[in-house]
């Protein structure tokens, strides 16, 4: 668990996440904590496959996408527990997004 712990916030910090972000996107008191950190890392690896330099990977949790409606990653992943998994299998079915 540390190095999941670890790696995730290392993520927190990289993608510049607030505290109240953190709090969604972990759910800590759900018991699906560990799943939902390790959907959050696989975004992250995944961004790094599609992307070859470091601006572009930072920048494409906060930037609109047309396949989110004009809305953001993060705020698809913010608004409903489900959001990560559709950001992390949109990244998985067509790669550059």
């Amino acid at each position: 668990m540390n190095d999941l712990h670890e790696k995730s916030e290392y993520l927190f910090q990289y993608f510049q996440i607030t505290n109240e972000q953190r709090e969604l996107i972990a759910c800590s008191k759900d018991a699906d904590y560990l799943h939902r950190l390790s959907m959050f890392c696989a975004i992250h690896e995944r961004l790094t496959i599609i992307f070859n330099d470091e601006e572009s990977i930072k920048n494409w949790l906060h930037k609109n996408n047309r396949y989110f409606d004009d809305r953001s990653a993060l705020s698809v992943i913010l608004e409903s527990k489900n959001g990560l998994l559709r950001v992390l299998q949109l990244l998985q079915n067509f790669g550059v997004v």
